[in-house]
């Protein structure tokens, strides 16, 4: 596990970021100690649910017969087409994609081993469309938690991982334990609207230890929230004739009666290789740029540079994003990332 600590602002963060792991920060006697605390806990806890479990399984079937007693009909197949009727009928990795969850016991007190202060819960977990996530579980820590997820039979899996630069690519992969790289692997049952967290097999979180049965609701993110660039009726087109290894020009549609704002030079860029899209890294700062208005019902062609962030592209298939945002009254902003494809020859 790393901790990242930025002594910039802005653009000029590229390649400065210093890394700490937690031994750095807790000292090599007092993270062992905790380490196998953990380790002990999640022992004992594994052992006391298999009993626990058990002896569910012993009641359920106990209901079944007395159901088939009663009735004068067989209830274990009705049982198990309980259990398992959601998972048949919906499609679970449809259903929490693109979501954002909170935790049912936020702004509650907790002190957590590896901090000396108590503070308010304040942990939430998004799960992007394109199959990665994020948590974040502390007020007080900088780190955020990525990696990729599953679904199967109703069991979201979460997997850490870490950006790795791979030459011009950004790529997941697993973290590296010479490095201080801890990889947490977490389960949780699906419920509708819900994540129900499931101890045995996960190794829970970095400050908050969850346990098992904590929910997460589905809400809308507090701060921002995202929008599919369909439903805000905004497209972006790269004017193909204009293509240059350094730059474009692009055609910008608003269908909508809402304004958004943008930065033409903040932008960001995938490329693809066998078949694979990668994130592009940056090797420099952004452009310099003022912020700009689409207005409702309008058209816009804007010109744009990257060679700066990005140097000169080689020939390939890249894939250009933009976001496009604007401040809700309420509090908190809408945003929408607009994308297309285009080749340099």
């Amino acid at each position: 596990m790393s901790f990242y600590f930025f002594d910039c602002k802005g653009s000029d963060c590229y390649g400065k970021k210093t890394i700490r792991t937690e031994k750095d920060i807790l000292g090599g006697e007092k993270y062992n100690t905790i380490k196998e605390s953990y380790d002990n806990e999640a022992f004992m806890k594994q052992r006391k649910y298999c009993l626990l479990g058990l002896l569910i399984i012993l009641l359920v079937l106990s209901g079944c017969v007395v159901n088939k007693d009663r009735n004068g009909e067989d209830a274990t197949e009705e049982c198990n087409s309980e259990i398992t009727t959601d998972i048949e009928e919906m499609d679970e990795e449809a259903l929490v994609a693109g979501r954002y969850y909170e935790y049912c016991k936020n702004g509650e007190m907790y002190q957590s081993e590896l901090l000396s202060i108590e503070t308010p819960l304040d942990f939430h977990i998004t799960l992007n469309k394109d199959g990665t996530y994020e948590w974040y579980d502390c007020i007080l820590s900088s780190y955020m938690g990525m990696g990729q997820y599953t679904v199967d039979n109703g069991i979201l899996t979460m997997t850490e991982k870490e950006y790795v630069i791979e030459g011009r690519k950004s790529v997941m992969k697993d973290p590296d334990p010479e490095k201080g790289g801890m990889t947490f692997v977490n389960h949780f049952r699906i419920d509708g609207d819900k994540l129900i967290y499931i101890s045995e097999g996960s190794t829970n979180f970095l400050y908050v230890r969850l346990q098992d049965g904590d929910v997460f609701n589905a809400a809308e993110p507090v701060n921002n929230m995202e929008v599919d660039p369909r439903e805000a009726g905004l497209t972006m087109e790269v004017m193909a004739d204009t293509v240059t290894p350094a730059g474009c020009k692009m055609n910008l549609s608003n269908n909508g009666k809402q304004s958004y704002k943008y930065v033409p030079a903040v932008l960001f860029f995938k490329i693809k290789e066998d078949g694979t899209w990668y994130d592009l890294a940056n090797i420099g700062p952004f452009e310099e740029s003022e912020e700009q208005v689409l207005e409702g019902n309008t058209e816009k062609i804007i010109e744009v540079k990257w060679d700066k962030a990005y140097g000169k592209f080689e020939p390939g298939e890249y894939r250009i994003i933009m976001s496009m945002y604007y401040y809700r009254n309420e509090g908190g902003s809408v945003t929408v990332e607009v994308t297309d494809d285009f080749t340099i020859k």
